[in-house]
């Protein structure tokens, strides 16, 4: 099977080939996700971090999605600490800061402060869960937030609770009736919530800032010394380059004194919905799995299964009939191996 990015090519004016083999591959469909999932990997996930940490990153493990805030990319501050100072008013809306913050009032800002303690996550794409039985007042989640409530059944039906065992948050429900079901993540350690900022009346680029106020409450005020984290939004609502930026970790270990050395790549949640719609991509030399099957045979794809249509003539009335006839073969060996070759026909190029 060839798999290949054309729009790429076109670009960069390179072909560059690469053979790869689809383990466990067992359909043609399977073998061409994996074929478009590395060529969108090639293309967009080519930035590699590494970093240090310490207690925080002792609840993470390789494959966890996290955020990173880099000064040194726009010379912007948007992460840090709940300042130690307690003179400092900290409450579930207003947020301390430990140094000097610059908002741009024309963007919108939502800030995620972390929180020790376990809790449910999303892991689905965004998902509506209504708070009352009458449907008439909802919230609405995104994938990774973290989810304080839904609707869990307490033998005697549905009702709106916390979400804090990890036996609830596989059982919540989106609803009283129970029919759409969440998929959350249990974390035993830490969950991260995000609120909108609010941005003072009359603020400007160059006025500083030492305390954040958001638009809902915390579950719970945070503790001090926590990490925060800014999102900035532009006038589109796309978000920045100065924002967070997401990395999947790829290795983690730990030194004698527990300080934690993080490798990482970037990482994109468009990049599964891509994988499906792309039109770029382009599959030849696929052999149709037809072969040997008489005019007017339909095989069903991955199947043994053969449907075959006879015409014959009815001797009562003359008239025509087609009988379709299912019969069965020997399985077609699976795929298992996924192969990019380049053929270039005879020509000047």
């Amino acid at each position: 099977m060839l798999v290949e990015d054309k729009e790429n090519v076109i670009e960069t004016g390179k072909i560059i080939m690469e053979s790869s083999v689809a383990f466990g591959c067992i359909s043609q469909k399977q073998a061409e996700r994996y074929g478009r999932w590395k060529l969108w990997t090639a293309k967009n996930q080519k930035e590699v971090v590494s970093f240090q940490s310490y207690l925080e990153a002792h609840f993470l493990s390789p494959g966890d999605i996290i955020s990173i805030s880099d000064f040194a990319r726009k010379k912007q501050r948007f992460a840090g600490r709940i300042t130690s100072d307690t003179t400092k008013t900290l409450n579930t809306t207003t947020i301390p800061l430990d140094a000097n913050l610059y908002l741009n009032p024309s963007n919108s800002y939502k800030l995620l402060v972390s929180f020790g303690k376990p809790g449910a996550l999303l892991t689905q794409d965004d998902t509506v869960i209504f708070t009352n039985a009458a449907k008439t007042s909802n919230i609405t989640y995104k994938r990774g937030e973290y989810i304080p409530f839904a609707w869990v059944d307490t033998g005697s039906g549905y009702t709106y609770q916390a979400i804090d065992t990890e036996e609830k948050a596989a059982n919540a429900k989106a609803e009283r009736l129970g029919l759409n079901s969440i998929s959350l993540f249990w974390s035993d350690s830490v969950v991260t919530e995000e609120r909108d900022v609010v941005i003072p009346g009359g603020h400007s680029a160059s006025t500083a800032l030492t305390s954040i106020t958001v638009s809902s409450a915390y579950s719970e005020i945070p503790k001090r010394n926590a990490i925060w984290l800014l999102e900035e939004r532009g006038s589109a609502s796309v978000e920045t380059t100065a924002s967070a930026k997401m990395y999947k970790i790829l290795s983690l270990s730990y030194d004698s004194q527990n300080i934690a050395s993080i490798t990482a790549v970037e990482h994109y949640n468009e990049k599964f919905a891509d994988i499906e719609t792309t039109d770029s991509y382009a599959v030849t030399g696929v052999d149709d799995l037809s072969v040997g099957l008489a005019p007017g045979q339909i095989e069903f794809k991955d199947s043994n299964i053969v449907e075959v249509p006879t015409t014959t003539t009815d001797p009562d009335t003359g008239q025509t009939i087609t009988i379709h006839t299912t019969t069965e073969h020997e399985p077609l060996p699976p795929i298992t191996d996924l192969f990019f070759e380049v053929v270039e026909p005879e020509g000047t190029y």
